[in-house]
């Protein structure tokens, strides 16, 4: 039997609501959102930006923020490609594929994750940002690199200030993390778990999707209609 692939973010799915995880899992979900080709190009002008610089050290945004270096790039060329970890016992793979990473004077790793945002991000997101930047540790350790306890969210917040016609600047915010690996082992067990039971879980009940499409039961129930989700 072929092992059940999981992506970093299928994780942050689970977290969010179980029972969407699922439906997407067995093809019963909703569509794909669309891509946002804004932060496509801005992502692919950030990992152009680093690369530029990276034999230098950190880029110019990023001095005299951050004690540390860019990997080389050969370690970060495989990570923007895949970083996988097979449980054989679950028969299964979590993977993700990372943006970059810095080196500390001790040659740990260290997880970064650059957000792209008009201003200052919620604590709600700031938890799930968090879980991703422990997800990524939690794969480099199990590919037997040294990681160092912190990761870093570099915020690049878009000045207000700027001059449209003259190139819009970004303020740079890199914010630190003390990172748990502990518990991902497990909550990948439960992904794994529950995308191969037969049967759906119960909706969160903070989920809006699930919200929606109970109410459209409803109102499709009403009209007399055979649906059900």
């Amino acid at each position: 039997m072929k092992p059940l692939k999981l992506s970093r973010s299928k994780l942050d799915e689970f977290l969010l609501c179980p029972r969407c995880f699922w439906l997407d899992i067995h093809g019963k979900g909703p569509p794909a959102g669309i891509p946002m080709g804004i932060y496509i190009v801005i992502d692919s002008l950030q990992k152009k930006y680093y690369d530029k610089y990276r034999s230098k050290g950190l880029p110019p945004m990023l001095k005299n923020k951050l004690p540390f270096k860019l990997a080389d790039e050969k370690l970060v060329n495989n990570f923007r490609k895949n970083i996988e970890f097979r449980d054989d016992d679950l028969n299964a793979i979590l993977f993700g594929k990372m943006d970059d990473c810095f080196v500390d004077d001790e040659g740990k790793l260290v997880v970064i994750d650059n957000k792209t945002s008009s201003g200052e991000p919620s604590e709600e997101f700031e938890e799930s940002y968090k879980f991703q930047l422990e997800t990524y540790a939690f794969l480099l350790k199990k590919n037997g690199f040294k990681v160092n306890e912190n990761g870093y969210l570099i915020y690049y917040i878009i000045d207000r200030e700027s001059d449209f016609e003259n190139g819009i600047k970004f303020k740079v915010k890199p914010k630190k993390f003390k990172l748990n690996t502990e518990h991902i082992h497990e909550i990948f067990r439960e992904a794994v778990l529950t995308a191969r039971s037969p049967n759906p879980p119960k909706a969160h009940e903070e989920c809006e999707m699930c919200l929606w499409l109970h109410s459209m039961d409803d109102i499709e129930n009403i009209n007399g209609s055979k649906y059900k989700l």
